[in-house]
Formats: C-alpha cells, structure tokens, sequence
C-alpha cells in the first residue's frame, strides 16, 4: 500500500511540474491530454489507496500476509453484530 501511496504523490509532482515553469506560468510544451491522463491516474491511485483496505478486495492487490483478513468494513460490521447480540 506504501508504494501506492507513493506513486501517487509522484505523480502529483509530475502532473504540477509539467504544467507549471519555474516562474509559476503555464509551461508552453505541457501536453494537455498528458495531463489530464496523469490527473486521472491519480485520482484512481488515490481512491484505490483508500478503497482496497476498506474490502480488502481485490486479492492480487492485497498484500499476501493481509489477504486472509476481512476488510475494514466486514470487520466493523462483525464487531456491531457481536455488540447488538
């Protein structure tokens, strides 16, 4: 998950390096499909960074220690039903 994470902040960095020059201007050889792709891979990184915990789903993703595990939300919904009886 760290590398997700990870990824994601870089291409953070890429997507604001290629739009901006060094005088905060918008770069003249910044492609704007390049740049839209890289926004939109992002924000898929960022919402699989924070959905895979919360299912734990799907398995080829979660790490293989972790994959016998409920996800977040299974567990949570176990320890209520355990709570209420």
């Amino acid at each position: 998950m760290a590398l997700i994470g990870f990824g994601t902040a870089s291409l953070g960095v890429a997507v604001v390096t290629s739009v901006l020059t060094p005088e905060g201007r918008p770069s003249e050889t910044a492609s704007p499909f390049l740049v839209a792709c890289l926004g939109v891979f992002m924000l898929a990184m960022t919402l699989a960074y924070w959905i895979i915990p919360l299912f734990n789903r799907p398995k080829f993703l979660v790490p293989p220690m972790y994959r016998a595990e409920d996800g977040i939300i299974t567990a949570r919904r176990r320890r209520k039903a355990t709570e209420n009886g």
